[in-house]
């Protein structure tokens, strides 16, 4: 068994709040509704029907958004099925590169307190310059045999993550079902029993955790950001798990048949970008071979925790290297994925909404006086009870490590949130588009987070 420590870190989705969340978005909903009709009727005489449009068109986006996120249930297996899903061999995955160790010993010990026992734990250390970790391997592999878990550790030349996963899948060509874990992670003790439920169903082919900070008390910046992050969860992605067609998992965890990594680890490791290798982007590309197999979900009540960064120098080069993958990743999906399924247009809504909000950002800017108070005051309450409604089930998540109060007072930043994703991360996004060839991690050069001593 693992080595005796702080308790663990929990969290479990509580649906009464999201009921009652549910019920006071939807109101306001209402009464925005009644405002957008005296809008249009205004508009025809306000010399600003063209920009009223295309409010009434995102208002219809955000409420078809927030009624289908509403509407996600975790699955669950009924007896018979719940038998064959303990017959799975997991094996989880981890790809090892410049880690705090005492993040990984968090990691391997929140592995070996799942509820859900595993098969095997195969890590590689993908020739990580500032350890050699030979401390941590030696106990790697004795709290695994401990644990009768099978535990494999390797390391290798560096290659980059995805040769760091592929060297760790063929380890455990006997596993069922991959659990692809990122070293800076540790997981709720129910993760892996959760995460399974949706296995169930064959045509799943995988299942996205939800994740939230291991740090999020380390700043001010891990807070806000704990905050975005999990209403992203909680808003795009529930809907399309509402759908069964969720675009992209999270590199912290995620669950996958074996066959979807094995079948397709040819083209995984050999992708290209106009002539250079893909060294970004992997848990997309991943989701994606899934989507072209069969249906993709997020399960709400399988939790991880990731150490998000701390400064905001780590932070830039993480979001530029998200959203790179993310551009290149979105024209292999509008190539691939079939126009009979939801996930096609689903990802199509996106990148409307996307350039409508900016068209309408750049008409508010054209055709309103931002130097009278009253319309900068008007336009900021819109903005952020907008995001104050999309943000409201952060509040479903309950954490062992806050209170309710603590929590109340993370969701009260949500303007702090919105500013910084309006305008840095929004600036970003463009950056990263004109950029999108560059392969570059910009991260993990050096030990850039550090055990807070609490994510445990």
């Amino acid at each position: 068994m693992a080595d005796a420590g702080p308790a663990p870190l929990t969290a479990r989705y509580v649906r009464r709040r999201a009921v009652l969340g549910a019920a006071v978005v939807f109101a306001l909903l209402v009464v925005w509704a009644l405002h957008h009709v005296i809008v249009l009727r205004g508009a025809a005489t306000s010399g600003r029907p063209g920009l009223a449009c295309l409010y009434v068109i995102l208002f219809v986006f955000l409420v078809w958004q927030l009624f289908y996120s509403y509407l996600e249930r975790p699955l669950q297996p009924t007896p018979g099925q719940r038998r064959r899903l303990d017959e799975l061999k997991v094996a989880v995955i981890v790809p090892l590169y410049n880690e705090d160790p005492q993040i990984v010993r968090d990691s391997v010990e929140s592995l070996l307190r799942q509820t859900r026992k595993l098969h095997a734990i195969s890590i590689t250390d993908d020739g990580s310059p500032q350890f050699d970790y030979a401390e941590t391997r030696r106990w790697f592999l004795r709290a695994t045999a401990a644990a009768g878990v099978r535990g494999h550790w390797t390391r290798q030349k560096n290659a980059g993550k995805r040769h760091a996963q592929a060297a760790a899948v063929r380890l455990v060509p006997d596993a069922d079902i991959l659990a692809l874990v990122d070293s800076d992670t540790v997981l709720d003790p129910k993760a892996t029993e959760e995460g399974l439920k949706p296995f169930a169903d064959p045509q799943i082919q995988s299942v996205a955790a939800m994740v939230a900070a291991a740090n999020v008390r380390q700043n001010l910046f891990t807070r806000v950001m704990d905050l975005w992050y999990v209403s992203l969860q909680f808003s795009d992605r529930s809907v399309m798990s509402r759908f069964r067609s969720v675009l992209v998992n999270y590199g912290a965890l995620a669950f996958y048949r074996a066959e979807i990594v094995t079948d397709n680890l040819g083209g995984y490791l050999s992708e290209r970008f106009f002539g250079s290798e893909m060294r970004i982007s992997d848990d997309s590309l991943l989701t994606l071979y899934a989507l072209l197999r069969g249906k993709t979900v997020q399960q709400i009540t399988c939790w991880a925790f990731t150490y998000m960064p701390t400064s905001f120098r780590h932070h830039r080069n993480q979001q530029i290297r998200w959203m790179r993958g993310s551009f290149i990743r979105s024209w292999w999906r509008f190539r691939y994925l079939p126009v009979a399924r939801f996930a096609f247009w689903g990802h199509l809504a996106k990148w409307i909404q996307y350039v409508v909000a900016s068209v309408a950002t750049v008409g508010v800017f054209l055709t309103y006086d931002l130097t009278d108070p009253a319309t900068i005051v008007l336009l900021f309450v819109i903005q952020f009870g907008i995001y104050y409604g999309v943000m409201l089930r952060y509040l479903t998540l309950r954490r062992s490590d806050e209170t309710t109060r603590y929590q109340i007072r993370t969701f009260l930043m949500a303007p702090i949130a919105v500013l910084w994703a309006t305008t840095f991360l929004r600036g970003c996004r463009i950056w990263a588009m004109m950029t999108c060839w560059n392969m570059e991690w910009g991260t993990r050069r050096k030990v850039e987070v550090v055990s807070t001593g609490g994510a445990r």
